[in-house]
């Protein structure tokens, strides 16, 4: 064996080491939040909704680590945390939106490529989306009701109470949004309608520099809509998809039930996580704690002419 292919070897099996570390460190620290330092909200006579920040170190580990690594976290945070530290009967359900969480920002970040006007579009289609299921809602359903017998509460979904909940609705989706842009304009000084998809960066003089785009993300650390694409597709996908069939299945919840709440929730608790996010996931960015090598990040380099 050469020694070129030696000390490829010696690189993976560090890297694998590293990412099974943090691996094992960002778990603990996912079951520490989601089990401790979360607040459940009650409907139904059920902790139907939660917020936590026990989904922080997943995505952090998918973007260190790989997609791989990211459902391994998610997986084994919630089978360990449910076993250890259990809050009603453990369900497999769950399980799986952990782990889907721990895939979706790697898959997010590779297809989206940190192209902010693509990010910022494609979160105005996905908000779009959400504010026509959460009013198809409305006026698909008599009852808002949580289906119970015991417990139960109910409110009669006339028109006019639709047209109110309908204008509530767009002035909750947009304001969300907006409160995203303007933290992103003021705190993370981001622009998106720009011709330029990558931030400037001064030229040496005599000097030709030739610049790898990741290489440019490295020094730029994540952006609002970077995490915002992330936040959204997991919400949508796991919180509005998937858990309110496992709560109609667990707890006997309506579905669309779970899903116009679910949403609801998701643009009221986006721009507190968001801005978390972005503080965390940059501190480690700009640290270089979030680099391994081999994975993450490009090289840049530069020539004299």
């Amino acid at each position: 064996m050469s020694s070129r292919a030696k000390t490829s070897n010696k690189i993976k099996a560090i890297n694998f080491l590293k990412k099974m570390t943090i691996s094992a460190f960002m778990m603990g620290l996912s079951i520490v939040f989601a089990r401790f330092i979360s607040i459940y909200i009650p409907l139904g006579g059920m902790p139907s909704m939660r917020f936590s920040l026990g989904n922080l170190p997943i995505i952090i580990t998918s973007l260190v680590c790989g997609p791989f690594w990211g459902m391994v976290v998610g997986a084994g945070a919630d089978l360990i945390g449910a076993t250890a530290f259990p809050v009603g009967a453990y369900f497999f359900g769950y399980t799986i939106d952990s782990a889907i969480i721990g895939l979706i920002p790697w898959v997010i970040s590779k297809i989206l490529n940190g192209k902010k006007r693509i990010e910022f579009i494609y979160s105005i289609v996905l908000n779009v989306v959400s504010l026509i299921v959460a009013v198809t809602y409305l006026y698909t359903h008599t009852f808002y009701s949580n289906g119970k017998t015991n417990f139960k509460y109910e409110l009669i979904l006339d028109d006019g109470i639709r047209l109110g909940i309908t204008f509530g609705l767009i002035a909750l989706s947009m304001v969300s949004f907006i409160v995203i842009l303007l933290l992103a304009k003021f705190i993370g000084k981001e622009k998106y309608i720009s011709r330029n998809e990558l931030p400037r960066y001064e030229l040496f003089r005599g000097k030709k520099v030739c610049v790898n785009p990741d290489a440019l993300k490295a020094k730029e650390g994540y952006s609002f809509i970077d995490i915002y694409s992330f936040y959204i597709t997991s919400a949508l996908l796991v919180s509005i998809c998937l858990l309110p069939y496992w709560n109609s299945l667990t707890m006997s919840l309506p579905y669309f039930y779970g899903v116009f709440n679910n949403l609801i929730f998701m643009w009221i608790e986006a721009p507190i996580k968001i801005i978390i996010y972005w503080m965390v996931l940059n501190i480690l960015k700009k640290s270089g704690y979030m680099h391994i090598s081999g994975f993450d990040g490009g090289k840049s380099y530069s020539t004299n002419e």
